[in-house]
């Protein structure tokens, strides 16, 4: 079952990589992505990477999906991130309560202070 998940995961990931080479070039997509050229062909190809390039290509599409919005896989990558060292009976449970607090706070629009801000002097008042 874990299986299924993570080939999804690594056919979608070849179609963002498929799309982006397509719109610029192979070798400037792998550039991006911090491979080889001739080990992002491979990828393409239909070779399954080594976890440490899928990571890298993870990454990489996690980084384009907030500039292009197209945020599926990159949330429910983060939420696998997120949750992976809960049991897995309870990880389901918690994607759910992640993604209503995520929601409750954009509700709210909670204004957040920067670390520059919070450690910033206090001016006197005169």
């Amino acid at each position: 079952m874990a299986r299924t998940g993570v080939t999804t995961s690594l056919v979608e990931l070849g179609e963002a990589v498929q799309r982006s080479a397509g719109g610029n070039s192979l070798r400037q997509t792998a550039t991006e992505i911090g491979m080889s050229w001739s080990g992002l062909r491979t990828f393409l190809n239909g070779t399954t990477p080594h976890p440490a390039t899928v990571k890298k290509i993870s990454d990489w599409y996690l980084r384009q999906s907030v500039e292009t919005r197209e945020n599926t896989l990159a949330v429910e990558m983060a939420l696998n991130v997120l949750a992976e060292r809960v049991n897995l009976s309870q990880r389901r449970a918690l994607k759910r309560a992640l993604l209503d607090t995520v929601a409750e706070f954009a509700e709210r629009k909670p204004t957040v202070k920067t670390s520059q801000s919070l450690n910033a002097p206090k001016r006197k008042s005169t």
